[in-house]
């Protein structure tokens, strides 16, 4: 996630931050150094946060847990947790958007320690000013011209052109508004019709003078309303859909009073609500005093929350509930600790494999544990009539006396060979597992699981199903709208990485390279508004369009078997020509390899990054077992479903990754020869025993789900005795 978010933000901006030993280490990168120190280019809230967070740890008045995060400290405005991003790992964030039409962040919100309320102010209020105030600089969200309908709306320099505006017309009796620099974009659709005068910087301390104090955006929240809560004073706070991590206390109208973004009488929102909003509070302050009072009391009470100290405390909370997300944080950054060190484990990388993979798939289940093994029976029969799977995709698998056994069903016979009508995914299995567990390399308890080779595009575990038992699944979905489908996944023994390829960088070609069969799973037909939106097919088309026009510089995609479904609302406006099938050893002899889905997954992912040339992955929402180690950036380089400049999505942007990725070959070299070195790392993990163990691991966490698994297999292999089974 890292590397996904640099691609937007750099490093002044975002960091990595390590905690180990309660020490503050500071990364640009996953590749180091660490620095007990912020480095000179990062932000002042990096600076900040290391100087009160090391001194507080320092004099032990601070104890975080060991743990690695991402720091963002840019004003957010382009939203690097919005929730249509594909994201596994949160960032922490000092500021975040909520309430837009596709959902809420999904940063981890944390104090910046810029602007804190230092104390609680108590200017009498007799005294105090009876205008709304504001200073500050002319920053703007624009967010809002669509609402306004205005070429600009920008709360600060039209607030700040009312008040002048009423100064000349001899009227300031409402607003003190002042921009503290020059602003001469001017105009009747701007924010302002005029040029505005500049007003001198004020101390915090001038705005307790003013009863009435405006919390104004900036380029998105203006980081001033912990302050401003804590100067007995009334704040009207601008409706926003930027927020920072404590306003979710906040009330309206009862620590703050709203404006802004209101209709007006004519039903069209308006931009100078702020007048009726003052005569509301105006009202109140002459009619109930005591209620206002209470609202600017409760502000003050949610201030005395905000101090230094207070936000250490919130960055130790908010530290380990993050923490918390990972079960393999602590081995995590132990080996990271050590790769650090260059002192690496294999051990820690299989662990830590396990925890990123088949943990992710045990967690709703034991969430739901303890299951009933009687359960298998009926999701059986429940998926076989729902989904229609029939013998030779979905078959009962028992596991007795460390024995395969195949099984049609609960009343059928236990065969120990697959049955003939059996997919060569279930072939292979036993091929491999039977093998070992006759060799006495790998022991397995005695169980008995759904074992489901079908491609899944009908997504048998989806959550909306009534599931009571998890199947074994060979490809799931995940980051549907529905949400993530509840398989357990286990490796596919058929398309394995058997050598990890070496072919010099300097002999590769420098093309996007794919050959497959034209198959397609028809998701994106809806994206891209088209009758077909197949990446195999419409990829091969711009490769031979591309091979016509003798401009076949970036793609050599081949289809294998003839595909005559043109048009031009199809994945390709002609007939295309059909390429001979190759050796997986061709790959290894370009640097881009396209890695595009079939019907689901493609199953050559884990091929692919054992080449030493980068995998171009097709963004997709199917997964096999181990895609959850993999991070874009990190292992791969993503691309499809990409918006193109009109906003509209693009089924062409595998050009620009192209140019992406040349770039970094030739601008870093060692940055693009890492991400190949972390997919030939993961590719280690792969191998066909590396698998076999998987299955091992998959097969005892699932039977712990179970506490009467023993009871009923004996049971069950009763009953298949019974009727005629074989079985010792």
């Amino acid at each position: 996630m890292f590397d996904y978010y640099r691609k937007e933000l750099t490093p002044d901006l975002l960091l990595l931050v390590l905690v180990h030993n309660n020490t503050l280490y500071w990364l640009e990168g996953p590749e180091g150094p660490a620095q007990r120190e912020v480095p000179r280019i990062a932000s002042p809230y990096k600076q900040l946060l290391h100087k009160y967070m090391t001194t507080a740890l320092a004099r032990r008045r601070l104890s975080l847990p060991n743990v690695l995060f991402i720091y963002n400290t840019f004003d957010n405005g382009n939203r690097i947790g919005k929730p249509t991003r594909n994201l596994t790992a949160p960032a922490f964030s000092v500021c975040k958007s909520r309430g837009w039409y596709d959902g809420d962040d999904l940063d981890i919100l944390v104090p910046q320690m810029m602007a804190i309320p230092d104390a609680l102010h108590s200017v009498p209020w007799h005294l105090k000013r009876d205008l709304a105030f504001f200073r500050g600089v002319p920053s703007c969200s624009r967010i809002w011209e669509q609402t306004y309908k205005r070429e600009e709306a920008c709360s600060r320099m039209h607030l700040a052109y009312l008040s002048e505006r009423d100064r000349r017309a001899g009227n300031a009796t409402a607003l003190d508004v002042g921009l503290a620099d020059e602003y001469k974009v001017v105009g009747p659709l701007k924010s302002t019709p005029y040029e505005l005068p500049k007003f001198d910087r004020l101390p915090l301390s001038t705005h307790a003078h003013y009863k009435w104090l405006l919390n104004l955006e900036g380029v998105v929240a203006a980081y001033r309303m912990g302050q401003l809560l804590s100067m007995n004073s009334l704040v009207l706070h601008q409706r926003s859909y930027f927020i920072e991590y404590f306003y979710r206390s906040l009330q309206p109208w009862v620590h703050y009073v709203p404006f802004w973004n209101a209709t007006g009488p004519d039903g069209e929102p308006v931009m100078d609500d702020v007048y009726h909003v003052l005569d509301d509070v105006r009202r109140l302050d002459q009619e109930q005093p005591a209620a206002l009072q209470r609202i600017i009391a409760n502000a003050q009470g949610v201030a005395k929350l905000l101090s230094k100290a207070m936000r250490l405390e919130y960055y130790k909370a908010a530290l380990e509930g993050y923490k918390a997300l990972f079960p393999d944080m602590d081995a995590f950054v132990e080996s990271f600790v050590q790769s650090l060190r260059s002192k690496g484990s294999m051990k820690e990388e299989w662990e830590a494999f396990l925890k990123d993979n088949l943990e992710q798939d045990i967690k709703p289940w034991q969430d739901r544990a303890p299951l009933k093994a009687e359960e298998i029976f009926r999701m059986f029969a429940y998926f076989r009539d729902e989904t229609r799977l029939a013998p030779d995709l979905m078959q009962l698998v028992l596991v007795y006396n460390n024995t395969l056994y195949w099984v049609y069903g609960p009343d059928g016979q236990a065969h120990r060979e697959v049955p003939e009508v059996g997919s060569q995914y279930m072939h292979q299995l036993h091929r491999h597992l039977a093998r070992a567990l006759r060799a006495g390399r790998l022991q397995l308890p005695n169980v008995v699981f759904i074992y489901n080779t079908d491609d899944n595009g009908i997504r048998i575990a989806r959550p909306t199903r009534n599931i009571t038992v998890p199947p074994f699944s060979l490809c799931k979905s995940q980051g549907w709208f529905d949400g993530d489908d509840l398989d357990i996944l286990v490796p596919q023994m058929i398309a394995i990485p058997d050598a990890l390829h070496i072919v010099p960088w300097h002999l590769k070609k420098d093309l996007a390279f794919f050959r497959g069969v034209p198959s397609c799973s028809r998701i994106w037909e809806r994206t891209y508004k088209r009758e077909e939106a197949c990446s195999r097919m419409h990829l091969a088309y711009l490769s031979e369009r591309d091979r016509r026009a003798g401009n076949a510089t970036a793609l050599d995609v081949g289809l294998m078997d003839e595909y005559r479904e043109v048009g031009p609302l199809k994945s390709t406006p002609y007939e295309l020509p059909k390429f001979d099938r190759l050796p997986l050893s061709t790959h290894a002899h370009y640097k881009w390899l396209l890695n595009l889905e079939g019907v689901v997954a493609a199953y050559r992912m884990g091929q692919l990054l054992s080449m030493n040339s980068l995998v171009l992955h097709q963004r997709s929402y199917f997964i096999e077992y181990f895609y959850r180690s993999l991070q874009p950036w990190v292992h791969y380089v993503p691309f499809w479903n990409a918006t193109g400049p009109d906003g509209e999505p693009v089924m062409d942007d595998v050009y620009h990754v192209l140019d992406d990725v040349r770039r970094l070959d030739q601008e870093q070299p060692a940055a693009l020869q890492r991400i190949i070195a972390n997919a030939q790392g993961v590719a280690k993990l792969l191998g066909r025993q590396m698998r076999l163990e998987y299955y091992k691991e998959a097969i005892e966490k699932y039977r712990a789900l179970f506490p009467d698994m023993d009871a009923f297999v004996e049971t069950f292999v009763q009953s298949l005795r019974s009727k005629g089974s074989k079985i010792p």
